[in-house]
């Protein structure tokens, strides 16, 4: 995925020290949680270079792809998004949206309790290709309502399976 690195920076900002994220998590970087929920900031007292920003991103990114692949809930979903080997058109596009997804929520229950494991209906519609229906599921998500801008952007780049040109 040639440009997720740039799709997770224009999503998630970023920001050489630590601030506090939307749920109020201590996080650096390109989005990335460092600690506990209301832990105070002034226990974090260093800057991040952006280089190093999007080499952790880019980790945590590859880490996120491999927990995609063997989550029991989005196994299926990611082979079919992310591999022509199944028969499918492989997108780039769509398969940048759905690990946005889960680098923005996480994969399992984890942190705030959601994760993309637990979009059951729409992991089994990306699983079988349907790609408009599982877009449409997207839309009535919690995840759409909490974060509504981005959830358009990825929903209208997961349906169409082409880059939206302000991640380029």
């Amino acid at each position: 995925m040639s440009d997720i690195i740039k799709l997770l920076a224009f999503e998630e900002g970023f920001s050489e020290t630590p601030y506090r994220d939307s749920r109020n998590y201590p996080t650096v970087g390109i989005g990335i949680l460092i600690g506990p929920r209301n832990a105070a900031l002034s226990n974090y007292t260093f800057k991040m270079p952006r280089v190093v920003a999007d080499l952790w991103c880019r980790v945590h990114v590859d880490e996120t792809a491999e927990a995609l692949a063997t989550d029991p809930d989005t196994k299926a979903a990611w082979a079919k998004l992310c591999s022509s080997a199944n028969g499918a058109p492989y997108s780039d596009a769509r398969c940048a949206v759905y690990l946005s997804m889960a680098y923005q929520m996480g994969v399992g229950p984890g942190v705030g309790g959601g994760g993309l494991s637990g979009f059951i209906n729409t992991n089994a519609l990306i699983a079988a290709g349907s790609w408009a229906t599982a877009a449409l599921n997207m839309e009535k998500s919690a995840w759409a309502t909490q974060t509504p801008n981005r959830a358009k952007r990825h929903i209208e780049q997961f349906r169409t399976g082409v880059w939206e040109k302000r991640y380029k």
